[in-house]
């Protein structure tokens, strides 16, 4: 077994190998030695407290109190991207604040996760991640990378340099954002990251 930091175990049976995302240079690399045990990437569900909760606080995504309605045809885009196509691939979910950006690519994560890939939200904290390579896939969600200008475009260049001939599963990079795709297409050509990027987004009213 391998114990994370979060204390989630996953069998070692499942870890297909390494991949390090987004270090000081925006490198990419893959791993298959022991080391540092990989990061899980951040799904940050919450249970209500005891008592008579906050109401403005219970609305908060996380708590989950209410299905999520009215997005079926952007999961299922979602997670059909997410299943099928070329091994390394980078999206655009786009929308205002409070359009339900992080709770649909949550859901979409959760969905993933329960079967058998590594999903979730990519930590920030660090100045690099190391993450399983699971044999479903690696799905990682990045907030509002426009607020780290470097760190995502040394991240574009870097998983647009990989040979994806030499991975063993799906890698999903989903970007949650303000900015239009027209807004990101500067960015996107200078990482020279233009073949990585499907041209379908998603829009969230």
């Amino acid at each position: 077994m391998f114990r994370f930091l979060d204390r989630r175990e996953i069998d070692a049976s499942d870890i297909t190998g390494n991949v390090v995302i987004g270090d000081v240079n925006g490198t990419v690399t893959q791993n298959f030695t022991t080391g540092a045990p990989p990061s899980v990437p951040i799904l940050n569900w919450r249970k209500l407290p005891d008592g008579e909760p906050d109401v403005f606080k219970a609305m908060q995504w996380q708590f989950r109190i209410s299905a999520l309605h009215g997005r079926d045809n952007e999961r299922n885009d979602l997670l059909n991207w997410a299943r099928t196509g070329p091994k390394i691939r980078l999206r655009l979910l786009t929308g205002p604040g409070g359009a339900g950006k992080s709770r649909l690519a949550a859901e979409v994560a959760q969905t993933l996760n329960d079967e058998g890939w590594n999903a979730g939200f990519a930590r920030r904290d660090t100045d690099g991640a190391i993450y399983a390579l699971k044999d479903g896939g690696l799905f990682l969600i990045l907030d509002y990378p426009e607020e780290d200008p470097q760190q995502i475009d040394g991240l574009m260049r870097a998983l647009a340099e990989v040979d994806e001939n030499e991975l063993p599963c799906n890698v999903r990079l989903l970007l949650l954002t303000r900015q239009s795709p027209a807004e990101w297409q500067p960015r996107v050509d200078a990482a020279h990251a233009d073949a990585i990027l499907d041209n379908q987004s998603v829009t969230l009213a």
